[in-house]
């Protein structure tokens, strides 16, 4: 196998490599034509922020090098050994996941074995079910359109045996289902078998994380909650995954559920804090904050269940609550309150992400601050064209019932021999944010008034309090470890999912490539680029590249908790500050006036329309 070919730029940089080969006047040339690098200020920026120049870096798009087997390839070779058990009842019919069985039942015994060091209470049976469907399914992501491919070549070739189409994808699917013929099929897709390799790996730790974590807290966890937990027996793998981990939600015998997430919780705990001050007031509207137990680099939370209301009342106070959020989420300078990071509970809005809170200004120093409109909570359109109406993902009005502005990929045919994949409008993924009520429609828009008096009177109650506001009620929330949003998620997403095409498996280079799509935005924003490294590392991991900081601080660092060359222009409690400063009859005025734009309506409450 050319293991040369699975190694990328930086790793590359390490071989000393100074002769140039045969292809890499022609690589080289097709990488300048690729936005903004066509202009020789970006790329020689390029090349500066590698630590490269022209000469160094062409002599690494193809050398004349042999390279020794990787230490990843010892897992190549251990799968190829292993005897795995026959196929589980939920993997008994032939699909694009049915050949990864053997690297999957590779990892659930090593799953297993940590389990039990652990000593942690769990129902192994149903457990491994729910780990090895969700393996199964993310392994199969990667593979998907290389395994495609190769059908639809042997389709071509005639290589394919059966009478229908069904019958002939089978024929294929089991052909390879033997771990050998596998791995032989994929050996000339040698970043498709590194990435298996670290997919696998990254699972089996960060479950085995998760088990640690369980045992170790789990007295903790039911006097803290009131919960009687009994065995642990399934696991969902819940948003985006940031250094090897993502959300968690673990299921229990006892048919209860707990959220694990493994970030600090600290920004919650003070929130609720100020939530509890909140409560206290006269006049001010109950909120509800998530339970939620913080245990330093991770932690635990209660598992909401969305509710109904009981009737148009508790309707209207839901509104009045989500405009009693706003002014809160307003004075500590919140965003990204979209409409996944809200659950409708009974009348209760309940945020249950809030790694956006006190969020910085990355551009400047200006004084800039963010606006009602801004927060993520009203209603609002996205992505608007003349050929789509745009997208509302707030918290208050995003729904299901849209498309995504742009095209998904969806396969065609699946399970034949004509499968292939093309792009569709799909709908926006389903959330809970939006209230259910038995006897009643409910349009969030004909809401505007209750959201605009739940906001007036926190506001107010802010105001009256102002003097106390920064050394005591929002204190709380000065140190705690926030998000740093240098782009949207999306934008990662999109560049990790064109990650898995076959052309950017056979090469290393070409993924490279790929990633250095993120200079496309530098020219307009120059203030990224010191994110750049650490956005490309964390995409060579598979994983959503993530920042954070502290309110205080100006300096920002990476998932790994390594520090980025960059600090912010100010940090986010000076813009808090402000936000404290400002508030005032005029500037209440002000923000309710963006309420009723984002409403569309000066209109007083509407009557609930019976269904």
């Amino acid at each position: 196998m050319n293991w040369l070919a699975s190694l990328n730029l930086r790793e590359r940089q390490q071989l000393g490599l100074s002769e140039l080969g045969a292809r890499a006047t022609s690589r080289y040339q097709r990488w300048r034509k690729q936005a903004p690098f066509e202009q020789t200020l970006w790329w020689q920026a390029r090349l500066a922020l590698d630590g490269f120049d022209d000469q160094q870096f062409q002599a690494l798009l193809d050398p004349a090098v042999v390279v020794a087997t990787p230490p990843w390839a010892a897992t190549l070779a251990a799968w190829r050994e292993w005897q795995a058990r026959p196929h589980p009842r939920w993997l008994n019919q032939p699909n694009l996941g049915y050949p990864l069985w053997p690297i999957v039942d590779y990892c659930l015994a090593q799953i297993e074995q940590a389990l039990q060091q652990t000593q942690v209470k769990h129902a192994w049976p149903s457990l491994q079910a729910a780990i090895g469907k969700a393996l199964v399914q993310r392994l199969a992501q990667l593979t998907a359109q290389t395994m495609v491919l190769e059908l639809n070549v042997a389709r071509l070739r005639g290589q394919l045996q059966g009478a229908t189409s069904q019958a002939r994808f089978e024929y294929f699917i089991k052909r390879y289902s033997q771990i050998g013929d596998l791995l032989d099929l994929l050996a000339d897709y040698p970043l498709l078998l590194r990435s298996l390799v670290h997919e696998c790996q990254t699972t089996i730790n960060f479950i085995s994380q998760i088990a640690q974590h369980l045992a170790h807290d789990w007295l903790q966890i039911q006097q803290h909650f009131g919960l009687e937990l009994a065995e642990w027996i399934g696991l969902e793998s819940l948003g985006d995954r940031h250094a090897g981990k993502s959300v968690c939600r673990l299921d229990f015998a006892s048919g209860q559920h707990l959220a694990y997430k493994p970030r600090s919780l600290s920004t919650e705990v003070a929130f609720n804090q100020v939530l509890a001050w909140h409560n206290q007031q006269p006049q001010t509207i109950q909120l509800r904050g998530l339970k939620v137990l913080d245990c330093g680099n991770y932690g635990w939370t209660e598992w909401l269940q969305a509710l109904p209301c009981a009737d148009s009342a508790a309707v209207r106070r839901f509104y009045q609550r989500h405009g009693a959020l706003l002014a809160l989420l307003l004075v500590l300078q919140a965003c990204d309150v979209h409409y996944e990071n809200v659950i409708a509970v009974g009348e209760y809005p309940v945020l249950i992400d809030l790694e956006g809170l006190c969020h910085p200004l990355l551009l400047s120093s200006t004084n800039e601050l963010i606006e009602a409109e801004q927060v993520g909570l009203l209603p609002r359109l996205h992505f608007a064209t003349e050929q789509h109406p745009g997208v509302d993902m707030s918290g208050i009005a995003g729904n299901a019932d849209q498309t995504l502005p742009l095209p998904q990929p969806v396969w065609d045919e699946t399970n034949t021999d004509q499968m292939a994949l093309r792009y569709a409008p799909t709908a926006v993924p389903a959330a809970h944010n939006l209230p259910t009520c038995s006897k009643l429609q409910i349009d969030p828009l004909d809401y505007a008034a209750e959201v605009e008096q739940g906001f007036r009177t926190t506001y107010l109650t802010l105001l009256s309090a102002k003097a106390e506001l920064l050394s005591n009620i929002l204190a709380v929330c000065a140190d705690t470890t926030i998000r740093v949003i240098a782009r949207p998620s999306n934008s990662y997403a999109i560049l990790l999912r064109h990650a898995s095409h076959p052309n950017r498996l056979r090469d290393a280079l070409d993924r490279d490539c790929l990633f250095d799509h993120l200079w496309l935005s530098i020219p307009e924003r120059p203030h990224l680029k010191p994110f750049l490294q650490t956005e490309q590392a964390a995409l060579w991991q598979a994983d959503i590249p993530w920042f954070g900081t502290t309110p205080r601080s100006q300096t920002i660092w990476d998932a790994n908790g390594e520090t980025l060359p960059i600090e912010l222009a100010q940090s986010s409690w000076q813009r808090v500050e402000l936000a404290v400063e400002r508030l005032s009859l005029e500037d209440c005025a002000s923000q309710i006036a963006q309420i009723r734009h984002a409403f569309g309506t000066n209109a007083s409450p509407k009557s609930p329309q019976q269904p």
